[in-house]
C-alpha cells in the first residue's frame, strides 16, 4: 500500500452533521496556487460526477515521474464559479492528522476525500481538490527560494449535482 513516515501530530476532530449545503460568500478569497501545478502527478477521482450527499469520494493519485515525493492529509476544496476558484472553507475547529505519507516514482495510492466530514453537503457545481506534494529529503529540492520550499500541486476535478452517480 503505502509508506507512512510518521504522525507528527495526530488531532482530534468532532465530525459536524450538515444538513444544508455549504454557501461561498462573496467575500471569499480566489483561489491562487502557492506552489506549482504539475503535469507529471495525477489525482483523478474514481467518477467524474458525484451526487450531493456522497460522503467521501476515492481517488486515484498517481506519480508519473521517476522522483520520490511526500503528501499528506491536508488539501484545499475549491469550487469554480463562471472562470474562478473560490476556497470552499473547512469546518470551523475542523484539525487534519499531520502525516507524511511516501509516493514513490511511478507507483500510485487510493487517496479518500471525507467530503461531509471537512466540509458538508456541496452544492451543485464544479469542484478541484488541490493537494500539496514535496520532494523526498533523498531527492535534491531544486525549487528552493530562500528558506521556502516550493510546493508541487496537483487538482482532482469533479462534478456534484442532484441526480445520483
Amino acid at each position: 500500500m503505502f509508506n507512512i513516515l510518521g504522525v507528527l501530530l495526530i488531532a482530534c476532530s468532532t465530525m459536524f452533521l450538515a444538513t444544508e449545503p455549504m454557501e461561498i460568500a462573496d467575500n471569499e478569497l480566489t483561489w491562487e496556487p502557492q506552489g506549482v501545478i504539475v503535469d507529471y502527478i495525477h489525482l483523478t477521482p474514481k467518477f467524474p460526477a458525484f451526487s450531493s450527499d456522497t460522503s467521501v469520494i476515492e481517488f486515484e493519485l498517481i506519480n508519473d515521474s521517476e522522483t520520490t515525493y511526500l503528501y499528506g492529509l491536508y488539501t484545499t476544496l475549491l469550487r469554480q464559479i463562471d472562470e474562478s476558484w473560490y476556497i470552499v472553507p473547512h469546518y470551523q475547529g475542523f484539525l487534519f492528522r499531520d502525516v507524511a505519507i511516501f509516493l514513490p516514482g511511478n507507483e500510485k495510492h487510493i487517496f479518500e476525500f471525507s467530503v461531509q466530514e471537512i466540509h458538508g453537503i456541496l452544492e451543485e457545481g464544479t469542484y478541484a481538490l488541490a493537494l500539496n506534494l514535496y520532494f523526498h529529503s533523498g531527492s535534491r529540492e531544486p525549487d528552493v527560494c530562500g528558506s521556502r520550499i516550493i510546493p508541487r500541486i496537483v487538482l482532482g476535478t469533479f462534478s456534484i449535482s442532484n441526480e445520483n452517480k
